[in-house]
C-alpha cells in the first residue's frame, strides 16, 4: 500500500475535499498518484542497483555536473575568504587611522583650551590697560603721545 493510499484510507486526504478545494479532478489526483509512485519506485531501484542504462547515463551525468558544482563552489569560496579578509584588514586600518584622527583632534582640542585659557590668565594678570600701553588717568585723557592735538599738530615743536 501507497503512502498516499494510506492516507486516504486514514482520511487524512480526501480527494473529494481536495476536488472541491483546489479544483482538482479526480484524474488528475490519481495521476498525481501515479507520477509520486513511479518516482518513489525509481528511488528504490536506484538505492537497490536495479537500474536501467539510460538512468545511469543519468546518474553519471548528474554526478559529474554535482562535482562540477562543487568545485566552482569551493573556487568561489575561497575567492570570497580572500576577499573578506582583504575587505577585514582594509577596515581594521581605516579603524585604525580613525581612532588616530580621533586622537589627534582631541589633542589640538586640548592645546587650544590650555592657550585659551592662558591668554585669559595673562589678560587678567595685566589687567584693564588700553591698547597703548599706558592708562587712561581717571579724568579720561590719554598720554601726551596718543592725544589727537599731537597727532594732527603738524608744528616744528615735538
Amino acid at each position: 500500500m501507497t503512502y498516499v493510499a494510506q492516507m486516504q484510507s486514514m482520511g487524512v486526504i480526501q480527494p473529494q475535499k481536495v476536488q472541491e478545494r483546489y479544483g482538482i479532478s479526480a484524474e488528475s489526483f490519481n495521476d498525481i498518484q501515479q507520477h509520486i509512485n513511479q518516482h518513489k519506485q525509481q528511488a528504490k531501484d536506484v538505492a537497490q542497483g536495479q537500474v536501467t542504462l539510460e538512468q545511469s547515463e543519468i546518474l553519471t551525468k548528474l554526478k559529474e555536473a554535482l562535482k562540477h558544482q562543487a568545485t566552482q563552489f569551493e573556487r568561489y569560496r575561497q575567492i570570497t575568504e580572500q576577499k573578506f579578509t582583504t575587505l577585514s584588514k582594509e577596515l581594521l586600518d581605516v579603524t585604525m587611522q580613525c581612532k588616530q584622527l580621533q586622537h589627534a583632534v582631541t589633542q589640538i582640542k586640548d592645546k587650544e583650551d590650555i592657550t585659551a585659557a592662558r591668554e585669559a590668565l595673562h589678560r587678567y594678570q595685566q589687567g584693564d590697560k588700553p591698547p597703548g600701553g599706558e592708562p587712561i588717568d581717571r579724568n579720561g585723557i590719554a598720554p601726551k603721545d596718543v592725544q589727537l592735538e599731537s597727532i594732527f599738530n603738524f608744528s616744528a615743536r615735538k
